[in-house]
């Protein structure tokens, strides 16, 4: 006979679940995507709102990864859904509803086809598939699955945070070009003119664009740990940012970490001895030939002359190597120095897509231990977000696919 405690037991033992797979290809305009939609509770119970987004990886091809339960089976579709809202345009994919039995495995893979015509529903094999799962239920009643909401670990003042963004060298005119004059220019202290302004927004946060010492625009930067003369100093912003705080506002800085300007310590190091004798060389990716990869630069000197990877062809702005020990302690004592010295509460990582998700692991670690409410938002471009945003990486990602 099962005791009592044997059935609290039972009752608190997890369900069992397998990891699936799904993926299509379907072609979308700019501002669809795809969703996945069911009977099961964990597929929205036919919700369109509640259906869960799918992710694009590449080509016209999206996927996603969902725990289902054991032995069970589940009635599904796709569906096209153009922005986030109930109310926004769906469309539903033809054909059948698929059918997929989780059985016993632990891992499964669904490939499916997308079908344009609509089978109406009387069709024998449409009426087929909502009776073979009737049945299945009805011989193998279950509980009714909980769905468990997600555990966000965004810090909570992020989570409606309402976002002021500006481009600090233009916003207040300063020169294109940095003529590396001996005193700073204190043009951030003209903020002070828009707190009320951001209050009328109802602004919650400011992030400033590129702000550290660089040539031109901001991304090519020289100093990591000093304000762009052009906008002040260092004394300044923090002036700035514990204003900003008394006024119930947020600052999230840019880090722009995948390369630097050439008039950076480690670069000029470079450039001045040869990657032979510098002790900077590997810090950047430098190479024998200028054609050694698309995108390359040369710096054309008889004695120390070297080719370099730079972002995208743009040769101000050669590509740090984030495998290199010291380049990561040296990004990592700049985020310990804004986060900590500095007080300010995040980072905007810019094209966080073109460097590794391990690094932004060991990144968020410290940037967590510096500042546990601290928010880390990537820029991405390319690839499927999901490798570089998660718990154990950056909070969130751009997306502007």
């Amino acid at each position: 006979v099962e005791t009592k405690e044997e059935e609290t037991k039972n009752d608190m033992e997890p369900e069992r679940m397998v990891r699936v797979t799904f993926r299509i290809a379907r072609e979308t305009e700019f501002g669809q995507h795809l969703s996945i939609i069911g009977a099961h509770p964990i597929l929205g119970e036919w919700d369109v709102a509640e259906s869960v987004p799918m992710d694009w990886v590449e080509g016209c091809t999206w996927e996603v990864h969902l725990d289902l339960p054991h032995f069970e089976l589940i009635e599904y579709k796709y569906v096209i859904r153009c922005g986030w809202g109930p109310s926004g345009d769906t469309l539903w994919q033809g054909g059948p509803n698929y059918m997929l039995a989780t059985n016993q495995s632990l891992q499964l893979e669904v490939v499916d086809e997308w079908v344009q015509e609509v089978w109406p529903g009387d069709h024998p094999v449409v009426a087929a598939t909502s009776a073979a799962v009737s049945i299945y239920a009805q011989e193998h009643p279950k509980p009714k699955h909980v769905v468990r909401k997600a555990e966000s670990l965004l810090p909570e003042w992020a989570e409606n945070a309402v976002f002021y963004q500006l481009y600090p060298l233009g916003f207040f005119g300063a020169p294109t070009l940095n003529d590396l004059a001996p005193t700073p220019v204190p043009r951030l202290a003209k903020l002070r003119e828009y707190y009320g302004y951001f209050k009328d927004l109802g602004v919650t946060a400011v992030y400033f664009s590129p702000l550290f010492e660089s040539d031109t625009h901001g991304y090519d930067t020289a100093d990591y740990f000093q304000i762009d003369r052009r906008m002040g100093d260092v004394a300044l912003f923090k002036e700035i940012v514990d204003e900003l705080h008394s006024h119930g506002m947020r600052v999230v800085l840019d880090g722009v970490f995948n390369h630097t300007g050439r008039r950076h310590p480690a670069f000029v190091d470079v450039m001045e001895k040869g990657p032979h004798l510098s002790e900077y060389a590997n810090w950047y990716t430098v190479g024998a030939r200028p054609d050694d990869y698309e995108g390359w630069c040369e710096i054309p000197d008889e004695e120390h002359g070297f080719s370099y990877d730079c972002w995208e062809g743009h040769a101000m702005l050669p590509k740090l190597n984030h495998a290199e020990p010291a380049v990561r302690e040296h990004i990592f004592e700049v985020a310990r120095f804004w986060l900590k010295e500095i007080g300010v509460d995040g980072w905007r990582l810019d094209v966080a897509h073109e460097m590794s998700p391990d690094f932004w692991r060991e990144f968020r670690t410290v940037c967590m231990e510096a500042n546990p409410d601290c928010l880390l938002v990537g820029e991405m471009i390319h690839g499927n977000y999901n490798n570089w945003v998660g718990n154990d990486r950056l909070h969130s990602g751009t997306n502007y696919q």
